[in-house]
């Protein structure tokens, strides 16, 4: 293999590896911000569930 192969062979995998890197972060990131966006939604639906369950195990009159 010749220098300017080697050279390339060592530029590719330090890109592929920094790629990784930065792949792993913004997934991370991805992440973050899908449970900040869906959080809300979760805890609204849980207080309507015990809300209707709460209605539900109520004597009627």
């Amino acid at each position: 293999m010749n220098k300017k192969d080697e050279l390339n062979k060592k530029v590719d995998a330090s890109g592929s590896e920094k790629l990784k890197d930065k792949y792993s972060e913004m997934e991370q990131q991805y992440e973050e911000v899908k449970k900040q966006a869906f959080e809300p939604q979760i805890q609204g639906l849980e207080q309507a569930k015990e809300k209707e369950e709460g209605q539900i195990n109520q004597p009627m009159h």
